[in-house]
């Protein structure tokens, strides 16, 4: 059995690296680059992407709460005086909110899932940070010193 630095991943992917201080796997088709893969560094082009895309992540972030709000206001403010009958609407149009049931229980039950989800999700991230730190600690104590004799 080969040492773990020398051992190979069960499924290569062509062109990566499977262990430590591999060469990447040269393309199928001699004397073609693969673009953006000089040196395994990101070009400009891809930075700009990727930063694209980030950008437009936090534009979407940003859009969904202000929808989320804004649904809020609308949903949870009109379900007081909110009736799926017709005929109880035009009978009292100045008092009442008619919506069809369907969409009006769909609105509601999305926008009470996400305002549970919210906080579930900053509890879970607050724990993963935590957890990487932890890791990190551990990692920092249990690593082997610089300069220290290591044995075999």
């Amino acid at each position: 059995v080969r040492p773990v630095s020398q051992r190979r991943c069960l499924l290569p992917v062509r062109g990566w690296p499977s262990a430590p201080g591999d060469e990447p796997a040269p393309h199928p088709v001699q004397g073609v680059s693969v673009p953006g893969r000089e040196g395994w560094k990101i070009s400009c082009g891809e930075a700009c992407g990727l930063g694209l895309l980030k950008l437009g992540s936090g534009v979407m972030g940003v859009a969904d709460i202000v929808i989320l709000i804004w649904g809020s206001v609308v949903v949870f403010g009109a379900w007081a005086s909110w009736t799926d009958d017709y005929d109880e609407y035009v009978a009292d149009t100045n008092n009442k909110n008619y919506c069809a049931y369907e969409p009006m229980m769909y609105a509601f039950v999305i926008l009470i899932i996400k305002w549970v989800l919210i906080p579930c999700m900053l509890v879970l991230i607050c724990f993963c940070g935590c957890f990487c730190g932890l890791c990190a600690c551990c990692c920092a104590v249990c690593a082997p010193k610089a300069g220290a004799a290591q044995t075999a």
